[in-house]
């Protein structure tokens, strides 16, 4: 959804400014911008889901890696410079979730899956 808003963002920029309803819930540059930020940090997540989702083997061995490269990934786009503050919390939360169930996988079908 956020792909293809930031696609048609000049027909509903258009759209807001012809209906005078719509022109409370037209966007600003700043959340346009924020919008192309979110969607860097969720395609990271979106890579990994697809990823381990296929069928075609098992991909509880690959759990471990999978969480290994996201965890890595988040913390390369923490780094950049040109990210909001904003939008650097929502990644700084997805990595203390992350943390929270990366101490799960040290269990015994981890284990017996390598």
């Amino acid at each position: 959804m956020i792909e293809r808003s930031l696609e048609l963002r000049e027909a509903l920029d258009n759209i807001a400014i012809a209906d005078r309803d719509l022109r409370q819930w037209e966007l600003i540059d700043a959340e346009w911008d924020l919008l192309k930020q979110i969607k860097k940090l969720l395609y990271i997540f979106l890579r990994a889901t697809l990823h381990i989702s296929h069928g075609r083997y098992p991909t509880i061995e690959n759990s471990i890696p999978i969480f290994n490269w996201i965890m890595d990934k988040i913390e390369d786009f923490d780094k950049e410079a040109n990210i909001d503050e904003i939008v650097k919390k929502a990644a700084c939360n997805a990595m203390e979730k992350l943390k929270k169930y990366y101490q799960y996988t040290d269990g015994i079908i981890y284990t017996i899956s390598t």
